[in-house]
Formats: structure tokens, sequence, C-alpha cells
């Protein structure tokens, strides 16, 4: 394992976002800001908060064939945060949500996509929020601690974002959702 400059930090942030060996640091509070991508076969990580990282490299791709983390890192048109960023596997792609919007990695490319939407997500926040693929439908299931038991699925094919009103949602206080298959 690699060290970097301030790693016993509260929750793990170092401001240079990197090792002393120039790899990128990678908090271990990020419960789900890690997704592994199938059309680059590279492991995706959200590495650290813009407050304490670099604000240019914060998305890092790992090539698990050659054992190693890719030269350059992904940049994020987007708000980002390791422990409110999402990442989930789709076979078209990895997918991020930031708890405002969806967006679709292009590693060839080096960037993210923002997905079209139609209709409303629900809020995210800090370890308050989930995300997991429906292979059958084809569809994201989102989740979210201020949403009271509301699960949102997102139609990738569509765009389209609809609550699923499950029953007895109205029971459920708002606990975090950030654990969610």
């Amino acid at each position: 394992a690699e060290q970097g400059l301030r790693y016993a930090h509260g929750q793990g942030g170092m401001p240079i976002g990197k090792t002393y060996r120039g790899r990128p640091f990678m908090t271990g509070h990020a419960y789900h800001s890690q997704a592994y991508d199938p059309l680059s076969k590279k492991l995706i990580v959200c590495g650290q908060d813009p407050k304490v990282m670099v604000k240019d490299a914060v998305f890092f791709a790992y090539d698990p064939a050659a054992g190693d983390w890719a030269a350059r890192p992904i940049p994020a048109p987007f708000a980002h945060n390791y422990s409110t960023t999402i990442l989930c596997s789709t076979p078209t792609g990895a997918v991020a949500w930031n708890g405002q919007d969806l967006w679709r990695l292009d590693l060839a490319a080096n960037r993210w996509d923002r997905l079209a939407l139609s209709g409303k997500l629900p809020p995210g926040g800090p370890d308050r929020h989930g995300m997991t693929y429906d292979l059958s439908r084809d569809r994201l299931l989102l989740f979210s601690g201020q949403a009271k038991g509301e699960v949102v699925a997102y139609d990738i094919p569509a765009g389209q974002a609809v609550p699923q009103a499950p029953r007895g949602k109205d029971a459920m206080p708002g606990l975090s959702s950030r654990e969610v298959v």
C-alpha cells in the first residue's frame, strides 16, 4: 500500500491527491465511488473531494491487466465528491450520479457525458444515496435517504426518471440509502 502526505487526516483528505510515487490517492471513505467500466475494461474511481485535491485530477482509471493506473486523470464537468458521487457499472459503460445529474463515461475521449433527463431525480447527500443497475429492464434504480422510501427508476434508453411509489414507502424513515442491490 502506498501512503501520502497527511494520510491520517480525518476523512483521508490529502491536499495533493497523490502518493509519493505519483499515483492517485484513494480515500477509504469512498463507499460507492468506484465502478468497473466494461467498455474499457478499467476500474473507475472518484479519488477525493475537490476542496482537498488537484481540481482537474479527480477520476482515475485502473487497468487490472497492466496492474497500474492510467497516466492521465479523467476531468469532471460536474460537482463531485467521494462521499456524494456514486458510480455504477452498466453494459454500456460506467455511470456517475452526483446527487443531481447522471453522467456516462467515455474513457476513449477521457470525458463524462451528461445523460438526457426527463423527470426528476431524488436528492442526494453525503453517504445518503445509492444507485444500482437493473439488467432485466435496462434501467438505473436510484435511492435517497431524503426521499423517505421512494425509488426512482431511470430508463436509460428513454432518458426518463419515474418515481416507483413502492408499497410501504410512507412508513420509511429518512435513513441512509447508500447500500443498495
